[in-house]
């Protein structure tokens, strides 16, 4: 077990809302946010070396791109989400394999926050109405 995930097991451990959906949502989301900062070090690990510049400018294209596909769609459905994943995966090729699976990673985690935040926000939205 990482540090980076003891620490998730920690946040969560803490978690106790009286609302026990909300609790949910938050803990799902805890764990999601550690395990994109898992990924990320991932990456950061697999482009060190030659052409390290270009390809972190790639990573943070990745989260970039996670991010504006949570700002375009609002909700994104299940279905949304894994042919976003798959045609990343596709269009991302890298000949290593070690950083292909790393960017590939990232990009998926990435955007597993963005869904998480998007149903906290829902969730905490609806308790508004």
């Amino acid at each position: 077990m990482s540090f980076l995930e003891t620490i998730n097991g920690l946040i969560i451990k803490n978690i106790d809302f009286a609302n026990d959906e909300l609790e949910a949502i938050v803990e799902d989301l805890a764990a999601s946010i550690s395990a994109s900062s898992v990924a990320a070090l991932n990456f950061q690990n697999a482009v060190k070396g030659e052409n390290q510049e270009s390809l972190e400018k790639g990573g943070k294209a990745l989260i970039d791109l996670a991010s504006d596909l949570g700002t375009a769609f609002s909700q994104l459905t299940p279905e949304q989400l894994e042919k976003f994943k798959s045609t990343v995966a596709d269009i991302y090729e890298n000949p290593d394999p070690v950083i292909d699976s790393a960017a590939s990673s990232l990009f998926d985690a990435s955007l597993d926050v963005v869904v998480k935040g998007q149903k906290l926000t829902a969730f905490v939205d609806s308790l508004e109405g």
